[in-house]
């Protein structure tokens, strides 16, 4: 009878524990489906426990024995279901599966409706000393094979493959698919040896007490593997597990004997020494477990530093491939800049070449002509070899400016300096070289005198500077119909400041502002004014004051009402 009773209590802490690990695996991760599933497996685990611990407790009463016994078998067809559909999840199959997944549920149904009526569970019987245990139906049969040997065989299959192929080199996802292995073993193997009891056939012989034992060895802690393989299953050995769980059945054996001792009046003297041996066991098994964790831990702790340290190693390395690749792709680009900025120059030389000689030729050759160097010509044709040499200057003007802002764009004009430069000789050739031009048009063109005004020198391009001063007297004559230009000289913080003032055209607030910043930019009455006008000169002008590192502007009260333009150059100290 004692066995009995040991016999219950083990199958009775099998469903608490499956109860526990039921609730604890789903707390851990509510949203999680293979916590789900896992928390149904493991209720229904429970439902056959608690069935099958009430049923080894009636005494002369076969109705409700037999009741106990279907509702146990109620709980067990739900077993492989869940336990199938859970290897699915944890192995991510699910739609290679979908098909197995919807059979393993509809016969899980179709025994589930069968397992209350005659034809699962025909009656209950006795056998060794179990005073009840249920009969199997004709129906039975087809359960162990299509719906317990089946499935739990092609889960455990599926457990082996990605252990060995899938997985081999993961040892995460190994070690997890190792405690399902293990947990799949002990529960599905100690059940199967129930299943012939059911037929009435002894698998125990005469060593039935030996037997039990270890059914209830390999049954009641079968759950523990499986849920730590769903919470955590990371480095802990399959090894220490199984310690563990050792250690934990070897010290509730002891107590469940300490427990039947005191019921049975056994000695007291011999419960105290069984209880002392409790104690002891108790302690060296909780200080073996402490142990366990506390070097799971550390392994745990040394795997993420490796990881940190690989990661760490990983970035360092990618970043240093980046830093090579930024380094070739930097050295190829410096070697195209190189390759376009030679292009450039030869395009330069090219250009210059080709636009600049012919022009320079042909002006020669007018000046031969115009002399009589090749005979006398007659009045008309001389008149219109000087309208020749007067369009050819013009082209010249253009070429040049051309060429000049080009070499701007490119990165090629460079300003080669003189410390000692006069702004005030300058503005005196420019007036120079456009007076005749203005009093073409009955314009005033002339610099305003200032009394004990000193004028500090400059450092500056002397030619370039007057060209970029000369293009905008120029503008200032061509768009100036009446009145005339003023031009002025300002000295302050160091600065030199230039104003010239035109009664011309006059231009828009917009357009002031847009006026130097495009090659081709001119306002709307100029390009009525003069349609061949291309914008350059003032392009150009601004480039040249720029590279002198001064500012040039123009401001005007609006159209029909002049310009002025400023020119601001850093003066000598």
């Amino acid at each position: 009878m004692m066995i009995l009773y040991f016999y219950a209590v083990g199958i009775l802490l099998a469903g608490l524990i499956n109860t526990f690990f039921a609730f604890a695996v789903y707390l851990k991760n509510k949203r999680n489906f293979s916590n789900i599933i896992y928390a149904l497996l493991s209720l229904a685990f429970a439902v056959w426990c608690y069935s099958w611990f009430a049923m080894l407790l009636v005494k002369d009463n076969r109705d409700v024995a037999l009741f106990l016994a279907r509702l146990l078998n109620f709980g067990a067809v739900f077993i492989p279901a869940f336990y199938f559909h859970w290897i699915i999840s944890i192995l991510g199959l699910e739609k290679e599966n979908r098909k197995n997944i919807i059979a393993n549920y509809s016969m899980t149904v179709i025994f589930a409706v069968a397992s209350w009526t005659p034809f699962f569970v025909e009656d209950v019987h006795s056998i060794l000393f179990f005073p009840y245990w249920p009969t199997a139906g004709f129906l039975y049969i087809f359960y162990l094979i299509f719906g317990y040997f089946i499935f739990s065989a092609y889960g455990i299959y599926l457990l082996l493959k990605n252990l060995f192929i899938t997985y081999k080199g993961d040892k995460i996802k190994s070690n997890q698919i190792k405690y399902v292995i293990l947990g799949s073993l002990m529960g599905f193997g100690g059940g199967a040896l129930n299943f012939f009891l059911m037929y009435n056939i002894n698998p125990f012989g005469q060593f039935a007490d030996i037997g039990v034992f270890i059914f209830l060895a390999l049954f009641i802690p079968f759950a523990i593997p499986l849920a730590y393989a769903t919470m955590k299953y990371h480095l802990m050995d399959i090894r220490f597990v199984f310690v563990e769980m050792l250690a934990s059945l070897l010290t509730v054996t002891l107590l469940v004997d300490i427990i039947f001792s005191i019921f049975t009046s056994v000695n007291f003297l011999i419960i105290l020494f069984k209880f002392s041996v409790f104690i002891v066991f108790g302690c060296f098994a909780a200080m073996l477990i402490g142990s366990f964790l506390k070097e799971i831990k550390n392994k745990e702790e040394i795997e993420r530093m490796a990881k940190d340290v690989q990661r760490a190693y990983e970035i360092e390395k990618r970043a240093k491939e980046q830093t090579e690749r930024a380094y070739e792709l930097e050295k190829k680009a410096n070697e195209e800049l190189k390759m376009v900025d030679e292009a450039k120059s030869q395009f330069m030389a090219i250009t210059q070449h080709h636009l600049r000689t012919p022009l320079t030729s042909m002006m020669g050759y007018l000046d031969l002509l115009l002399a009589n160097n090749y005979g006398k010509i007659s009045v008309k044709v001389k008149d219109i070899l000087k309208r020749l040499e007067v369009s050819t200057q013009n082209e010249i003007k253009i070429v040049n400016e051309l060429l000049n802002v080009s070499e701007f764009q490119l990165g090629k004009g460079a300003i080669q300096s003189n410390p000692e430069v006069s702004i005030k000789e300058i503005l005196e050739d420019v007036v120079k070289d456009l007076v005749l031009e203005s009093e073409k048009k009955g314009l005033y063109l002339r610099i305003e005198e200032q009394k004990n005004l000193s004028i500090p020198l400059i450092t500056a391009d002397k030619n370039k500077l007057k060209m970029a001063i000369t293009n905008i007297v120029d503008n200032a004559v061509k768009y100036t119909q009446k009145g005339g230009i003023l031009i002025k000289v300002k000295s302050k913080d160091k600065k030199l400041i230039i104003e010239i003032t035109d009664t011309g055209i006059g231009m828009t607030k917009q357009e002031s502002q847009t006026l130097f910043g495009k090659t081709f930019q001119r306002g709307e009455e100029a390009k009525k004014l003069f349609v061949t006008g291309k914008g350059i000169g003032l392009f150009l002008s601004a480039k040249i004051i720029e590279a002198h590192k001064g500012k040039i502007w123009a401001e005007s009260q609006g159209q029909g009402k002049g310009s002025t333009f400023f020119i601001e150059l850093p003066a000598n100290n």
